[in-house]
């Protein structure tokens, strides 16, 4: 058996029978996998996410783990900015444009990482 993330929950049941028991008797034992896997990260529906300067950007981090995690570390440039699932920026500004990195960690030694890039879209400036 080879545990995998789909195998999570799965009972496997071993039967044996001998000639010492009788004709119509067995043993039987159970018992239940359960599965841990490191985070597996996804943000949003799109990327890149375009957005008119002035507009509210929502940036949403979800994760798929076992054991799951409380919270998540977006970055942006080497530096840290929120640990909530989903990071809110009221205003966009033409600076806010670029990377931004959700990390997952649930301390089974690997973390999950993925990256938006985000687009400021603005008008003509002169």
């Amino acid at each position: 058996i080879v545990p995998q993330k789909n195998g999570d929950g799965a009972t496997y049941r071993c039967t044996v029978w001998n000639r010492a028991l009788g004709q119509r008797q067995k043993l039987e034992s159970r018992a239940s996998l359960g599965v841990n896997y490191f985070p597996r990260v996804t943000i949003g529906q799109h990327n890149s996410l375009r957005i008119e300067e002035g507009d509210t950007a929502v940036l949403t981090c979800k994760v798929d783990s076992k054991p799951m995690v409380d919270n998540v570390k977006w970055t942006r440039s080497g530096r840290y900015i929120a640990t909530t699932f989903r990071h809110v920026i009221p205003t966009v500004d033409i600076e806010d444009e670029g990377p931004y990195y959700c990390e997952a960690d649930n301390n089974l030694g690997q973390t999950g990482k993925a990256e938006l890039n985000i687009s400021v879209l603005y008008g003509p400036r002169v």
